[in-house]
């Protein structure tokens, strides 16, 4: 089946984000449905959304500093948890054989990878089962932190060594001036995303601005990295194969 495609299904496409824990069903749907229709191998990363987010952000967990207090800890991985679950249900019925992971079962509490994580990936997608994870709390020494989603899927182009990454968004790709889609920026160099910002773009990960960040990263691992919306699936099934899709390319 070739080489694998990590794709990110943001919290803006996957849910509502503005009304607390909801789920675009009908959307998803389609989408899983479509990616289910490229015969591609997937890791699936996804985000917090309206779920995750609002609750860490209730109790002050971020993925910027460490909390010596358990507080809301629970709380926050249940909400997450309840999206993995509504996600896994729309995964298996277009499908796949989704198989969840902890961040705790790819990041050490020193906050490098575990050793093996990428021979776990790649021997789940060697038997046809799709590696799902999502945004997590995290317990390390100095403290509970947000593992963000975006940095899960550093480490998962970096253990798969994946043909493409996919971020999935409610947008067209990266816009020149915001709510403006005709302003999608449709090639960057890694030095040139840099160079982007966006305000008042942030959440309990960092936003926009993270995904940025990150993206660089794993476009420096050489993998073409891709920014898509996930409410054209045409455009998503491109972009998901390699075909030219409207959308940005962050250039490897």
């Amino acid at each position: 089946m070739g080489d694998p495609v990590v794709v990110k299904l943001g919290g803006s496409f996957i849910t509502q984000k503005d009304r607390l824990f909801t789920f675009r069903e009908k959307e998803v749907k389609e989408a899983v449905t479509a990616l289910k229709g490229t015969g591609l191998s997937l890791a699936i990363v996804h985000g917090g959304g309206s779920f995750g987010h609002p609750v860490a952000k209730r109790f002050g967990l971020s993925g910027g500093t460490f909390s010596k207090s358990s507080a809301g800890v629970s709380e926050t991985r249940l909400a997450m948890h309840n999206l993995s679950y509504l996600l896994y249900i729309q995964l298996g019925t277009a499908g796949f054989k989704p198989y969840l992971i902890n961040s705790s079962s790819l990041i050490r509490m020193d906050g490098g990878p575990l050793a093996g994580y990428s021979t776990l990936l790649t021997e789940l997608v060697r038997t046809g089962l799709t590696p799902l994870t999502h945004g997590d709390v995290q317990l390390f020494q100095e403290g509970y932190r947000i593992v963000s989603g975006d940095h899960l899927s550093y480490l998962f182009c970096k253990g798969l060594k994946p043909s493409r990454m996919v971020y999935v968004f409610d947008q067209p790709g990266l816009l020149k001036t915001a709510g403006d889609p005709s302003s999608v920026i449709e090639e960057l160099t890694i030095a040139a995303a840099k160079e982007l910002r966006f305000e008042g773009a942030e959440d309990a990960t960092g936003g926009i601005t993270t995904k940025i960040r990150t993206a660089c990263e794993i476009a420096s691992l050489g993998v073409e990295t891709c920014f898509v919306s996930g409410f054209d699936r045409d455009d998503l099934i491109k972009a998901v194969t390699g075909e030219k899709f409207k959308g940005t390319i962050l250039k490897r």
